[in-house]
This record gives C-alpha cells, sequence and structure tokens, in this order.
C-alpha cells in the first residue's frame, strides 16, 4: 500500500486545480460546496480508520471532495427547486457525474482513480445507479465509499423534497436500503461510526483493500 502513486509535481498540481474548481462550485452554487467539504473531511477519516497508505488518502480526498464538481454545469436552480421538477430537469441533474468526468478529464492532472471515483459514485451494486449502471466489482472500491459517506451527510441536510433526518435516522435509513451500498464497507462504516462515538471499545480491523483494486 506504500507504493508510489503521484509524484510531487503532480500533487502541486493536483491541489492547485483541486482548490480552482472548488472555488468556482462556491461561487456556482455554495450548498453544494460546502457539503463537499464535509464528503471530503468525513472521506479522509474514513479512509484512515480504514489504513489506506498516505497518497491513496490524498487521493481519496481529492476524488470526495470534488464529487459533485460535475454540477458546475447544472442550472444552480434545480437544485433548490421545491417541486414541479420535469423529466428533462432530472435527466439534467442526473448528468452531473459525466460533467464531472469530463471536468477533471479537461484539468489534464486529475489521475484515472479520482476521475473513475467522481463519475461512479452514484452507482450501486445493485445495477440501479448512474449513469452507467454498473454493478458489483465494476464499481472501484473509492466510488463505494465516498457514495456511502455522501448519503449519509445528504440524508442529513435540509434539502427540497427531503424530511429532516437526525444520524440515527439516517443509518436506519441507509440500512433499509442496504442494496445500495457494498455490505462489506458498509459494516465497517457502521463500526467506524460506532467507535467514533465512543460506544464501543477500539478493535479495529484494517479492510484490505486499496484505491487502485
Amino acid at each position: 500500500m506504500s507504493k508510489v502513486l503521484i509524484t510531487d509535481r503532480q500533487y502541486k498540481a493536483i491541489v492547485e486545480q483541486t482548490h480552482q474548481l472548488l472555488a468556482a462550485l462556491h461561487a456556482h452554487h455554495a450548498p453544494t460546496y460546502y457539503h463537499s467539504l464535509q464528503v471530503g473531511k468525513v472521506t479522509q477519516a474514513f479512509l484512515r480508520y480504514l489504513e489506506w497508505s498516505p497518497q491513496e488518502i490524498i487521493l481519496g480526498t481529492t476524488a470526495a471532495l470534488l464529487h459533485d464538481i460535475g454540477k458546475l454545469r447544472v442550472d444552480k436552480e434545480l437544485w433548490s427547486k421545491e417541486q414541479g421538477i420535469t423529466i428533462l430537469e432530472y435527466i439534467q441533474m442526473d448528468a452531473h457525474p459525466v460533467h464531472s468526468q469530463n471536468i477533471l478529464m479537461e484539468g489534464a492532472v486529475f489521475p484515472p482513480l479520482i476521475i473513475e471515483a467522481v463519475v461512479q459514485h452514484h452507482e450501486r451494486p445493485d445495477g440501479t445507479g448512474y449513469p452507467n449502471k454498473l454493478k458489483g466489482t465494476e464499481i472501484s472500491v473509492l466510488a463505494k465509499i465516498i457514495s456511502i459517506v455522501s448519503d449519509y451527510l445528504a440524508l442529513q441536510e435540509v434539502r427540497p423534497g427531503q424530511p429532516m433526518r437526525n444520524a440515527f435516522q439516517v443509518m436506519t435509513h441507509m440500512d433499509e436500503h442496504k442494496e445500495h451500498y457494498d455490505q462489506e464497507i458498509f459494516e465497517q462504516w457502521q463500526e467506524y461510526l460506532r467507535l467514533s462515538r465512543g460506544t464501543l471499545q477500539h478493535n479495529k480491523k484494517t479492510m484490505q483493500r486499496t484505491i487502485s483494486a
């Protein structure tokens, strides 16, 4: 897990582009920007818990920060629309992972590991996700992690057409729809949450997966 994934020069270029893209996202739609920051922060902590290598954590955190960057190319008013969203508008909203992929590829500094995780973070192991209806091992481990973290945070946010939920209610909801998540990672996530709240003795199990799995 200690293999070199990026050089110092690549790292600097990635950091610079990430800052620029996040600044643009903040100007375009602040709620998405703040959601992205939270997803990045929590993903970073979870990857540390899973004992990923320092470079894998850097790449994983970057992917989490940029997972919704494609919303730059979607009308910001759609994300705040209370009701009456048309089929065409749904299609426009669901296109944001592909927009994310295009934006990151245009930057020419982000490695495939980041781009793959970003475009796949709405895919589901049961094949009901989007944009490509991938299943199981077709979805990267990092994308599966970001999917769980993003959903966990998004379901607690104030959003149109969404009931208010606390963390316990969110986990109950996610458990009722656990077919949407990789079961091994979801169990690790549940354990991580329990440990982070101090409700269990620290008995961490190292997950033998890497960002490139």
